[in-house]
């Protein structure tokens, strides 16, 4: 994920530079004009002519290509990402001056070629400046970081904290070191946690990113079966000759990251430009039905609070992406204790599974059998897909305590955000009673996820809600 983020990155940050050479173009035509105090009379071919400009666009493409290769703007210097333009602006400017000279055609005035290159200079030397600032501005008040683990207490993992440390804008958070080799080494500052209790760890703290150090054959099965299930890209620092693993789940793919040689496993996801349409289009969305929903909560919250005791909202701890916990949102549909009641019905429990739904549940309330019914307690969740928490299609949030009671497989459900609606309301809700049909429903829709399958899940829920199947 990392690895398509920068690659992503780098096409908009590619095609700006199409956009300020352009521009520098345009700018250096007018300066021309006004050098020459001239009137203004629009882009002149005689000052720079039409056919050069493609010309002059592949040109600083491929040298910025080639030049800037191997940067990256939270890594480079403000001095090396300057001297670099330099050297882009005067090899294109000498081609170009070459270019005019070989074919003796007249393509553009002097002053105008000039303009160019003092103008395109300062422009593409503004941009990095100030992205390469916003990128360490936002670094630097905690924005955009990853939580990471470091499994393995060795001499590897000193010399990658090493690494980390001395480079902030990695923006890698260390959470805890896995001392799996039982070396009782001491790790200055840093969380030292033993193997088993990495589950508990992971599911309290939220880990984006785990680093592996061990040597091969101390690496635990189980373990990595644990981070493919909740989607958490992991990182082997090894020998990579020695390397031999097999992993359905997972692309394997080789980088020189950190400053070191990694073998990442990495989940096999959609584009992630996609990924990005529907968190926006998904958040936008929300916002608006909120608005206009907003009545409608008025109304039922005022009956709520009219028809039993206790908050209007009800605030639940959910699980989330890669065990994320964060706080769910609902109208309260049940008294004010049902958490506390919960145990002496457990019995009535009409699933096969982790999961507990009975189907005379004598928690709920008078108005909450209706707003369950079509739905309406769901509404306050918009706020969570607003806040980022879930998203507006994919499975639905399960509680800790389910959680604790999931077997390997079933993991996998929390590799992608939870969302408010999804395949399995669509498809049964309540008729489905065996939890491992309701997780096929769940892998199903991850395994072939698109934007347009969620189109068709958001327009299929609206006949589910007003029918009210809810319960």
């Amino acid at each position: 994920m990392i690895q398509e983020k920068i690659k992503l990155l780098k096409f908009f940050d590619h095609l700006f530079d199409l956009i300020i050479v352009s521009a520098s173009v345009y700018l250096a035509v007018v300066s021309e004009q006004l050098y020459h105090n001239e009137k203004w009379l629009g882009f002149r071919s005689d000052s720079f002519d039409f056919l050069l400009l493609p010309i002059v666009l592949f040109l600083w493409t491929f040298l910025i290509q080639l030049i800037e290769k191997d940067t990256l703007y939270r890594t480079d210097t403000y001095s090396i990402r300057i001297f670099k333009v330099l050297l882009i602006t005067v090899i294109g400017f000498i081609s170009i001056v070459t270019f005019d000279f070989l074919l003796k055609q007249h393509l553009f005035y002097r002053s105008t070629i000039v303009f160019f290159g003092l103008i395109s200079f300062s422009l593409l030397c503004l941009k990095r400046i100030s992205l390469k600032f916003f990128l360490t501005y936002i670094r630097s008040m905690g924005l955009d970081n990853k939580n990471i683990m470091i499994l393995g207490c060795n001499n590897h993992t000193l010399r990658l904290i090493n690494e980390i440390e001395k480079h902030s804008e990695y923006g890698l958070l260390i959470k805890f070191v896995v001392d799996v080799e039982k070396s009782n080494k001491k790790v200055d500052k840093y969380i030292v946690i033993q193997e088993e209790e990495v589950y508990d760890n992971i599911f309290s703290t939220g880990i984006d990113e785990v680093f592996i150090t061990l040597p091969i054959e101390e690496i635990n099965p189980s373990v990595i079966k644990l981070f493919d299930n909740l989607g958490i890209n992991y990182h082997l620092i090894l020998d990579i000759s020695k390397f031999s693993i097999y992993n359905n789940s997972t692309i394997p793919k080789v980088f020189q990251q950190y400053s070191f040689p990694m073998l990442t496993f990495q989940k096999k996801t959609t584009k992630l430009y996609m990924l990005y349409i529907k968190n926006v289009w998904e958040r936008f969305f929300s916002f608006i039905v909120a608005i206009v929903l907003l009545p409608l909560v008025i109304i039922f919250s005022i009956l709520i609070k009219l028809d039993s005791k206790g908050p209007i909202i009800f605030k639940q701890k959910r699980i989330g992406l890669h065990g994320r916990k964060f706080t769910q949102y609902k109208l309260r549909s049940m008294v004010f204790n049902a958490e506390k009641l919960k145990e002496s019905i457990e019995k009535d429990n009409i699933h096969a599974g982790p999961v507990f739904k009975s189907n005379s549940d004598p928690r709920i309330t008078r108005i909450g059998k209706l707003i369950r019914k079509y739905s309406i307690d769901e509404i306050p969740q918009l706020f969570n897909v607003i806040k980022g928490d879930m998203n507006l299609i994919g499975p639905r949030p399960p509680i800790p305590e389910e959680v604790k009671n999931y077997k390997p497989h079933h993991y996998r459900r929390l590799s992608v955000k939870p969302g408010l609606t999804g395949l399995w309301q669509i498809s049964g809700r309540n008729s489905i009673q065996n939890f491992d049909d309701w997780v096929k429903i769940d892998l199903d829709y991850i395994d072939n996820w698109s934007l347009g399958g969620d189109l068709i899940i958001a327009l299929k829920t609206i006949p589910v809600v007003i029918k009210g199947t809810g319960k």
